[in-house]
């Protein structure tokens, strides 16, 4: 007789129920951790994506503003700037979209004299709505605090 490691008493019966239920318990366990981290990290990606958008907006915008303030100041002689209300460019508005499918918003900020001071890019971020309020765009120090989940850029004209 050839030994096969099974007395014949006892057959091999394959895997127990709690051997099953210890398995689908650590896969389950595993998935559980690792969610939240590629979750966190996804949505961590569309917040960098959004920023450097932002940014490569603000640069493409400075540039236009920066014609404009010149081109207003060439012909404004005796008018303040406050009074000039034609522009090629408004001093805000919205343009592409971000991550989220929403616009990005620009605003220049202007002294109190009107001169263009500060040119500011946000996005909503992925909540659609703004939580950054009027009050948080600073036109003195040319700080913008953008709360919630806002994400924007700011540069001095």
């Amino acid at each position: 007789m050839i030994f096969d490691g099974y007395s014949k008493s006892k057959q091999y019966q394959g895997f127990t129920t709690i051997d099953l239920l210890t398995f689908v318990a650590t896969v389950v366990a595993a998935i559980v951790i690792t969610v939240p981290i590629l979750m966190k990290q996804s949505s961590k990606r569309a917040q960098d994506v959004a920023t450097s958008k932002a940014e490569e907006i603000s640069k493409s915008l400075f540039e236009e503003v920066q014609v404009q303030i010149r081109s207003i100041e060439q012909s404004q002689n005796a008018r303040s700037m406050a009074s000039v209300s034609s522009h090629a460019l408004s001093w805000e508005g919205v343009v592409s979209v971000d991550p989220w499918g929403n616009p990005y918003h620009y605003r220049v900020l202007r002294d109190i004299y009107g001169k263009p001071t500060h040119l500011v890019v946000w996005s909503v971020g992925s909540n659609s709505r703004q939580d950054t309020l009027e009050n948080d765009f600073d036109v003195i120090s040319g700080m913008v605090k953008f709360t919630g989940d806002d994400i924007g850029y700011i540069r001095n004209l």
